[in-house]
């Protein structure tokens, strides 16, 4: 067993120096580099939504029903990553 395990050593030891030994480029040519991505940009835009017009009607008839939408709105902002 002992003879066996010598020469598994041995032979482990003989690839590991045959590969350069470290994993690393062992012809020694140059890497590219690479640049690191932009910084992220943002941009902010505000909006609002207003209701023009509604067409209300009556289920049971179809007769038209007068809705004040004069009121009715809405605003935010949006924020875009880019």
């Amino acid at each position: 067993m002992r003879p066996f395990l010598n020469s598994t050593v041995v032979i482990l030891a003989v690839c590991l120096t045959g590969c350069g030994g470290g994993g690393g480029d062992s012809l020694g040519t140059p890497q590219p580099s690479v640049t690191p991505p932009p910084a992220p940009s943002y941009v902010t835009k505000d909006y609002t939504i207003t209701m023009s017009e509604a067409a209300v009607h009556r289920i049971s008839n179809g007769d038209a029903v007068e809705v004040d939408i004069s009121d009715i709105s809405a605003s935010g902002t949006v924020v875009v990553t880019q």
